[in-house]
């Protein structure tokens, strides 16, 4: 089985992307890519081309992934989370 890439797009708190990369996985974020302010879609977009999982909590990503147009995965997760439990 391969290794996950996780793409975080500016919804994500950095504190997230860089406790899942103290953990060893493969996380690149809209921050560190200069992706900041792009629209939802070249987001996906940019995802695919890195074939990586995009992590979001962005409600916007449930209505365009619905549409089937992007074949990139979306992991969506609500602020409920405790950014502890990733940030630690």
């Amino acid at each position: 089985m391969g290794e996950i890439r996780i793409y975080t797009d500016e919804s994500v708190d950095v504190a997230i992307a860089e406790g899942l990369q103290r953990r060893g996985v493969e996380v690149i974020s809209a921050r560190d890519c200069d992706k900041l302010g792009f629209a939802d879609e070249e987001q996906l977009i940019f995802a695919g081309e890195k074939k990586a999982t995009i992590f979001t909590h962005d409600t916007d990503f449930l209505r365009i992934s619905a549409q089937g147009k992007y074949g990139t995965f979306l992991e969506f997760s609500d602020y409920s989370i405790s950014l502890s439990k990733y940030a630690k």
